[in-house]
């Protein structure tokens, strides 16, 4: 996927799944992103075709525009309060490569069933998803709890005053309490330490 496209696609994506105030899809990142799929049609509806085969996006508020057709939905906007996503998008998946009637997304929605009545939460500041991805599911991997794993926090990348910090207050300023979370991750801080005074003491410099 070309990566100017990707870039602008993320900043988009995460600017109104992140916002403060709601979601709203229309915004000045959503502005730069039009603006160079406008510049490059072809190769932004490829990137669209490709983001549209993984799953739904709202990216399909860009088609009109792109490829000059109107869907049913935009001429009689009541249509479009009885559709979902994925049903939009399906329809342009189905114009954009040439199709009929195919249904994309009947993994996806598969996935998404079992993940409705098997969903495990989790969480982002301390471990990896845990839930099994739409590829996984496909190839017959299911959640269960041997699937969790923490994150690696990047010790060798602090200094020494920060390494001490976090031995001694358990964070790093404003960060997520690590240390008293997870109380093995003493022994992983300490064992750091002692490498690092050992390493200088033999004049080795890290």
């Amino acid at each position: 996927m070309n990566k100017e496209f990707l870039e602008l696609y993320k900043n988009w994506y995460y600017s109104y799944c992140l916002s403060s105030v709601g979601p709203n899809l229309v915004n000045d990142k959503l502005i730069e992103l039009e603006n160079w799929c406008k510049q490059n049609k072809n190769e932004a509806i490829e990137c669209i075709i490709q983001i549209l085969e993984d799953e739904p996006d709202n990216i399909i508020i860009l088609l009109p525009e792109l490829t000059g057709v109107a869907p049913k939905w935009l001429k009689e906007p009541s249509v479009g309060l009885y559709m979902q996503l994925d049903e939009m998008c399906n329809w342009w998946l189905n114009l954009l490569k040439k199709t009929k009637n195919v249904n994309y997304y009947k993994d996806w929605k598969e996935w998404k069933k079992y993940l409705d009545k098997h969903y495990m939460a989790w969480r982002p500041n301390l471990e990896n998803d845990p839930n099994v991805t739409q590829r996984e599911f496909k190839e017959g991997k299911r959640n269960s709890e041997s699937r969790r794993s923490w994150h690696e926090f990047p010790l060798s990348i602090l200094k020494d005053d920060e390494l001490n910090k976090l031995y001694k207050d358990g964070h790093l300023g404003n960060m997520t309490k690590y240390i008293e979370e997870l109380k093995f991750f003493y022994n992983r801080v300490e064992e750091e330490i002692k490498r690092r005074k050992l390493n200088k003491n033999k004049n080795i410099y890290i």
